[in-house]
């Protein structure tokens, strides 16, 4: 299979302990194509290749019916796969089974400081994915925070001359606020990467 290059996405060295292995996918299209790139099939072999194979993949898409989802879906992986057709929210107030906010059903659903948890937030709305993200980040030192390991976030930058047709212009986020942002996630103990 052939993926788009994502050289800076490294998997972490090998994990141990006894806890689950579980990969949240938010803006997964189909398994093996997406406008952001082919993340369900990207992550499931990438971190495979490092020894990292995923207990659970919790995946959420508004657009794809669930039947047409799961067509793609690999029948070695069905069984794993759990899929949501739905819009996630932008806030642990809005939290529902209509429209989850991931970081709450995340700390919820996994809460063992054993589990390996890699969330990858892609959904093309920048008001939706900043919720997010600013949960996590001002959440992240609490007992309670969402016990996310790994994020990979499609930050939408303004003056990103690749990405403004899709995009269109965002002059709230500049490419120095993005790498502020990685970094505090990182200051944090999230391993946290760009997807685009």
């Amino acid at each position: 299979h052939e993926y788009s290059f994502r050289g800076w996405v490294v998997p972490p060295p090998s994990l141990h302990g006894g806890g689950k292995r579980v990969y949240f996918d938010a803006g997964a299209s189909e398994w093996s194509a997406g406008q952001g790139g082919p993340s369900l099939s990207y992550f499931n072999a990438i971190w495979g290749r490092h020894s990292i194979e995923f207990d659970d993949i919790y995946a959420y898409e508004m657009k794809t019916p669930v039947e047409q989802f799961y067509d793609t879906v690999p029948d070695p992986y069905k069984q794993l796969v759990h899929y949501q057709q739905c819009a996630v929210s932008s806030a642990p107030a809005d939290n529902s089974e209509e429209h989850p906010f991931l970081p709450k059903v995340i700390q919820q659903m996994y809460g063992n400081p054993e589990d390996y948890v890699l969330f990858k937030l892609d959904i093309d709305s920048p008001e939706v994915e900043n919720g997010n993200i600013m949960y996590i980040l001002d959440n992240a030192n609490d007992q309670n925070a969402p016990a996310i390991d790994e994020l990979v976030y499609e930050h939408h930058v303004g003056g990103n001359y690749i990405m403004s047709r899709f995009w269109g212009h965002n002059d709230d986020a500049t490419l120095r606020a993005s790498y502020e942002l990685f970094l505090q996630l990182r200051l944090k103990g999230i391993r946290a990467h760009s997807w685009v």
